[in-house]
């Protein structure tokens, strides 16, 4: 929270203590549970204790936290016994278990509009460390407010961020709460233009999501073409490595439909670059070709001019790929026929994706929703006000199941898509495991790290990013989430290590304590990319994983350390993996 909203909270608390003890809300009618024989209640922003005051009354174990020490100070001139029961504290809590954690039921009202957007996710993943499993907690926000300036400011000087309440839902389903209830109301003080969104969820006694559409797409709709099996390997590595950069609209994701051309590209360079592949039923050299198939090969040919087909490294081609697309998107590539050929190809691979896996996914399964008939699971969404981009639109039940399972999700699609490519060569020339070794080439991490040595081997004098002390001649290049869980080289997260330190780490994810100490070294070097020859490509990087154009945003560091470390959060409590402690 910012030092003005506070200051306003604090200088007004008479008037906001009085405010809130008129506000009343049927949490009871909420919070309906047989699970608990122990009732224990955290009110996170409390503002006058009435919360408090009631479940205690009722036998509850009762508790608040109050960013406003005014409004703490307030609450105790009229109720001393509190002293005890409410903290201090503002979100983000960190590691602080308050009051002894294990919460049955948590509110969080009204708080959230005041976290800005890349504290988010610490903030409610700090929220979840205080729930025990099957507990309750309910949050509100605003919807709308009339009242804020131009700098989102109301007449009090408090700073209110209009949070998306499907990111925040979202956010809470990745976590392991399943939705119960959301409604949306008017203004409990009955103020005019403020409209309040509430969400009820409930900490999932076991993590279990039903993968029956995605399973039905994947084995069950005909296919006489790869692009379905494509697409869904894009939603896979996009969850991971671009989950940011979607929208929302209405119980729906927008997955942008530049990031899945882009990723086809990167799938299908392997498959087209030295040998004739089909992709499609009765695919042959000379007929019944891919849409954007004589466009990948223009454009294979234009970065690879003195390699004939059977001696190109497609991961080089693609490296080169990554290197022009940035300039491309801002139409600062020298060489003009190579970025009119980058162009056009992601023009067709647009269309192809629309008009193909986008139009005809979801074949095999009927719709039931809202009372309407065969309604469509995928959608191309035209660029709007309120996302200005095309973008493929998916139910979010369907992307939450790409963000838990991607990495079960891609291996079936794989092979899938191995056995398929089989199926469509009628002479018998390619075995699966082929197919499969063709298809795995892109996700190589050994050759992309060739880059960032040639970024980081002019600096004199390297620190290892986990141990902080001087690395001598040899030096490693490691991922700070490990590639084995993210599929992610981009720059950001290639950065030197001592090689001890790197063997030592192997494919754990690092731990809090670690992160905390490696922070300024990571900033440090994150600082050498953006000033490097290849920091357009670093910044396109970063526009993809953070959903920001961060290349003029002063604060670009910490909003990049967010997105990091929900990454790594997430992966670990979707994937279970061990974390590293130096």
């Amino acid at each position: 929270m910012d030092s003005r909203t506070i200051d306003a909270y604090n200088q007004n608390a008479i008037r906001f203590y009085e405010r809130y003890k008129s506000v009343r809300h049927d949490w009871n009618a909420l919070f309906s549970s047989d699970i608990h024989s122990v009732r224990k209640i955290l009110d996170i922003g409390c503002g006058s204790g009435e919360n408090i005051l009631r479940y205690r009354e009722i036998g509850w174990e009762a508790f608040g936290t109050e960013n406003s020490s005014g409004l703490r100070d307030r609450i105790l001139q009229d109720h001393p016994d509190l002293a005890d029961c409410i903290s201090l504290d503002s979100l983000p809590f960190g590691d602080l278990l308050l009051f002894g954690g294990r919460f049955t039921h948590i509110i969080c009202q009204a708080v959230l509009q005041h976290i800005p957007p890349e504290s988010l996710f610490q903030s409610l993943f700090s929220i979840r460390k205080q729930i025990a499993l099957g507990g309750f907690l309910s949050i509100s926000i605003p919807k709308s407010r009339n009242d804020l300036d131009s700098t989102y400011r109301d007449a009090e000087g408090r700073l209110h961020y209009l949070h998306e309440p499907e990111r925040i839902q979202l956010l809470l389903e990745r976590m392991g709460f399943v939705t119960l209830h959301r409604r949306e109301s008017g203004d409990s003080l009955d103020r005019e233009g403020i409209e309040w969104v509430e969400i009820l969820v409930q900490k999932r006694l076991e993590d279990i999501s039903s993968l029956d559409k995605v399973e039905s797409i994947l084995n069950r709709d005909s296919k006489n073409t790869t692009y379905k099996l494509a697409l869904f390997r894009s939603f896979c590595d996009i969850a991971v490595q671009a989950n940011h950069s979607v929208g929302f609209d209405n119980g729906r994701v927008l997955i942008p439909l530049h990031l899945v051309a882009e990723k086809w590209v990167s799938y299908y360079i392997p498959l087209l670059a030295n040998h004739f592949i089909p992709q499609r039923e009765g695919e042959t050299e000379s007929k019944n070709h891919l849409a954007f198939r004589s466009a990948m090969e223009d454009m294979i040919a234009r970065i690879s001019p003195n390699r004939k087909p059977g001696s190109r490294d497609p991961i080089e081609i693609y490296e080169i790929f990554l290197s022009k697309i940035a300039l491309t998107k801002t139409n600062r590539i020298i060489d003009v026929d190579l970025g009119q050929s980058i162009k056009s190809l992601l023009k067709i691979l647009e269309k192809a994706i629309v008009n193909g896996p986008v139009t005809h996914s979801g074949s095999s399964i009927v719709m039931k929703e809202k009372g309407k008939e065969d309604e469509k699971i995928l959608r191309y969404r035209h660029p709007s006000s309120n996302f200005p981009i095309a973008s493929i639109s998916i139910p979010m039940e369907m992307w939450k199941e790409f963000l838990i399972f991607g990495h079960w999700i891609r291996d079936a699609v794989l092979l899938k898509w191995a056995e398929e490519t089989v199926r469509y060569d009628k002479g018998n020339t390619f075995r699966v495991s082929a197919i499969l070794e063709i298809l795995l080439l892109d996700i190589s991490p050994d050759r992309t790290q060739n880059l960032s040595r040639k970024i980081f081997e002019p600096i004199p004098a390297k620190t290892c990013i986990w141990s902080g002390q001087y690395i001598q001649e040899n030096y490693a290049i490691d991922h700070l989430i490990p590639f084995s869980l993210s599929r992610n080289n981009q720059l950001w997260n290639l950065l030197p290590s001592d090689p001890i330190v790197n063997h030592k780490k192997s494919d754990q994810l690092p731990g809090e304590v670690v992160l905390k100490h490696s922070e300024s070294n990571i900033f440090h070097y994150w600082d050498i990319l953006s000033q490097s020859d290849f920091s357009n490509r670093f910044y396109y990087e970063l526009k993809n994983f953070t959903g920001q154009n961060l290349e003029r945003d002063a604060g670009w560091k910490t909003i990049l350390w967010e997105a990091f470390r929900e990454s790594v959060e997430t992966i670990a409590l979707h994937r279970g993996v061990e974390r590293w402690g130096g």
